[in-house]
């Protein structure tokens, strides 16, 4: 019988935010963050803990709303819309970062693929998503 131990290294893992320009008061899913968390026919388990979204070109905005869904049109949510105040750069007021508490077991067993869309809105202004990094616990199994 295997022994399932938790394996308390965290993994980063980085999401592609080639698009996530002039990020508005509105979700707009072209211009999601993607993941692939899995290939075809694999296995994913894992704790998401943090994610950490750097910003650029902050214009007006004092917060961020995010949310990541499973599809590519932001309606299946596994981490629902959740606000952060953004931190701005000491030196460079148009710089700043945002950070999610995130405490959700995900598994996937599926046969197709898997990608998570980040999508992010402002309060005001406008803001561009530099990169977005989640990291998480991944349990292993002996």
């Amino acid at each position: 019988m295997p022994i399932v131990t938790p394996k308390r290294d965290i993994k980063k893992s980085s999401f592609t935010c080639t698009a996530a320009t002039s990020v508005g008061t509105s979700y707009d899913a072209a211009k999601a963050c993607t993941l692939a968390i899995k290939s075809a026919s694999g296995v994913a388990t894992i704790t998401p803990v943090f994610l950490r979204v750097l910003l650029t070109s902050v214009s007006s905005a004092t917060k961020i709303t995010m949310r990541v869904t499973i599809d590519s049109g932001g309606d299946e949510c596994i981490f629902p819309d959740t606000q952060a105040t953004i931190s701005t750069g000491v030196t460079t007021a148009g710089d700043g970062m945002v950070g999610y508490s995130i405490d959700i077991p995900w598994a996937s067993t599926g046969a197709a693929a898997e990608t998570w869309y980040l999508m992010t809105k402002t309060d005001a202004g406008t803001v561009t998503v530099a990169s977005a990094d989640l990291y998480s616990y991944e349990d292993e199994v002996q």
